[in-house]
């Protein structure tokens, strides 16, 4: 046992391999016969792992940099990685790659795979050089807001993101001012660095001009833009998470600044070097440093191509831009109406564009940031030029009549967080909506029976004070038009999933 050791000595294991006697035990099994122990589940089967298989164990990826330090500090001592001295053409390369990782992270990939394989992120104070410190800082803080974000948002499922940040440091010792004064100490070193190229080259005679100092000026342009656009992007970041009508204005002013900066990137992605595959530590990248923190099954993940990238950063700045200016929308109509035509597609938006939709348009706090109408105002007015019932006309005594604001008070008081959440079910990834709209179907049933409960008794008021009106089933028809709309979503969405048999179609079009 390994109690009768020392504590110097190690016990000795002994591997065997058991896959004969595997087989010859299932060659007893007739066929459909299973054994299953009862602490094992069918959870536990399809978690199992394959040992020594490469499309499982992921542990072998470890054969192939069997080379590489396991730590950032291993890479410094070993000379591998440097924190200072870097030339401005590497630095375009790294912060190219970096973007290329928070894009493919955004696609729904583990932090531990993606972006924090740069092991500058790893140890920002530990960075000398002032460009790489303040990008380095600055990307890891943005990735924080938007981790919280997307968490805060709740419309993301397993296949949409990863919220875990596997102990990650995201700075949260270190203040928003502090890094914003870092970028912008960046901004001002490279901004010098550039007019000493540029100056070098005027006092030179045209003719003799050398043409790597022209291509000194243009990756120091370009490496300029880059701080530039991480510089306006994390300030975008912190600006939504003030959730203040001044600091939505000025993160719209900041995305429109990252919307035309991320056109200069594209256009200059090759003047930085290309990550070698065989290589990546040479810019500073190890693709399996982090990969303990994840279970055995975890294979690293590629990163997308850099344009591909950078063109999908493009993409979610341009979709936040219009998700912004469904807020103003001062009827609930036109919100469903763009909500269901903004993520009611087949390629479904980002998840932390839903995230932001939901958390910016859908909540209540929307008056504040907009100056648009309540939801409860919204559903009241929805109502009225629905079916115009006699307890929301103002020249109805029924309006005005304590019994009939009691109980249409008690129906917004009551029905804004289901609407609410109606709405959040479009904003969920197209596969999980049925899910959701089974649960949310539930809910509006007990809604439906209190809305009935309401009509009588409405009803039975307007026959008494307005006998000339009719009040019928007012609120319950227009909950009802909604609630069809989910299960029409739910059908529509077994199709385009093709969830059903042939033999289940004729009654499913019925």
């Amino acid at each position: 046992s390994i109690a009768d050791h020392t504590h110097s000595e190690v016990p000795k294991t002994e591997w065997m391999d058991i896959t004969e006697r595997f087989r010859q035990a299932a060659w007893c099994l007739a066929p459909g016969e299973l054994v299953q122990e009862a602490n094992f589940s069918l959870f536990d089967a399809m978690s199992a792992i394959e040992l020594m298989d490469s499309k499982m164990d992921a542990s072998l990826q470890w054969s192939t940099f069997r080379e590489f330090p396991q730590t950032s500090q291993e890479a410094v001592e070993k000379g591998i990685l440097r924190f200072s001295g870097h030339e401005p053409r590497e630095l375009v390369g790294i912060f190219d790659e970096v973007f290329a990782c928070v894009a493919t992270w955004l696609e729904g990939h583990t932090l531990a795979q993606t972006v924090f394989t740069c092991m500058y992120l790893l140890d920002t104070t530990a960075t000398e050089d002032i460009c790489l410190r303040g990008f380095s800082q600055a990307i890891v803080k943005t990735v924080d807001y938007m981790r919280g974000c997307i968490c805060q948002g709740r419309v993301f499922t397993e296949d949409d993101q990863q919220g875990v940040c596997f102990g990650f440091n995201m700075l949260n010792c270190v203040s928003d001012t502090s890094v914003a004064a870092v970028l912008k100490e960046a901004e001002e070193e490279a901004q010098t660095l550039l007019r000493q190229a540029t100056t070098s080259i005027n006092r030179t005679n045209a003719e003799v001009t050398n043409t790597s100092s022209v291509s000194d000026v243009q990756v120091l342009k370009a490496l300029l833009i880059r701080i530039k656009l991480t510089r306006n992007l994390f300030t975008f970041v912190t600006c939504m998470a003030k959730n203040t009508a001044q600091g939505l204005q000025g993160s719209l002013q900041k995305l429109s600044q990252c919307v035309k900066l991320i056109d200069d990137v594209i256009s200059t992605i090759d003047l930085g070097p290309k990550l070698d595959p065989t290589n990546p530590l040479k810019l500073g990248f190890h693709p399996v440093i982090n990969q303990h923190l994840l279970p055995p099954s975890y294979k690293p993940y590629s990163i997308l191509p850099r344009q591909k990238g950078l063109q999908i950063l493009q993409t979610i700045f341009s979709q936040i831009q219009k998700i912004l200016a469904v807020g103003k929308l001062t009827s609930f109509r036109e919100l469903f109406e763009a909500v269901l035509g903004f993520c009611a597609v087949r390629e479904c938006p980002n998840v932390l564009v839903r995230s932001l939709l939901v958390l910016v348009c859908l909540q209540g706090d929307r008056t504040k940031l907009f100056g648009s109408p309540s939801f409860e105002t919204l559903l009241h007015e929805d109502i009225r030029l629905f079916c115009s019932p006699p307890c929301l006309n103002p020249r109805s005594p029924v309006s005005s009549s304590s019994q009939g604001k009691e109980i249409v008070q008690r129906f917004f008081g009551r029905a804004v967080s289901p609407m609410i959440e109606f709405l959040r079910i479009y904003c969920q990834h197209r596969a999980r909506q049925r899910y959701k709209i089974v649960r949310s179907l539930d809910m509006f049933s007990e809604l439906q029976q209190e809305t009935e409960r309401m009509d009588h008794h409405l009803t039975e008021l307007t026959a008494k004070l307005d006998p000339q009106r009719q009040h019928m089933a007012s609120f319950g028809s227009w909950l009802l038009y909604y609630v069809l709309h989910l299960m029409a979503e739910y059908i529509l969405l077994g199709f385009e999933y093709n969830l059903y048999s042939p033999f289940e179609l004729h009654y499913i079009y019925w």
